[in-house]
C-alpha cells in the first residue's frame, strides 16, 4: 500500500479558499486552518504550493485580521 506521501491523495473543496480567508482573518494558525479542513498541516502546505487561491485567501485573510487588530 501506498505510503500516503503522495499531495494529491485529496484535492480541496470548492469552498476551501473561503474558510480558509475566514479562518485566517479570525486569527486561526495554520495547524486550526488545517485541522478544520479535516487536513495535515503538511497536507495544507502542499495545497497552497498546488493551489494558487488558497495561498491568496490565507494572505487576504491574514491582511484582514492585521488590519481589524488597528
Amino acid at each position: 500500500m501506498a505510503s500516503g506521501t503522495n499531495g494529491n491523495r485529496k484535492k480541496p473543496k470548492a469552498n476551501t479558499a473561503q474558510v480558509v480567508e475566514e479562518l485566517a482573518s479570525q486569527g486561526h494558525s495554520i495547524l486550526n486552518i488545517s485541522r478544520a479542513l479535516g487536513i495535515s498541516k503538511e497536507l495544507f502546505y502542499v495545497w497552497r504550493e498546488q493551489y494558487p487561491d488558497i495561498e491568496t485567501a490565507l494572505q487576504h485573510g491574514k491582511e484582514k485580521e492585521r488590519h481589524d487588530l488597528h
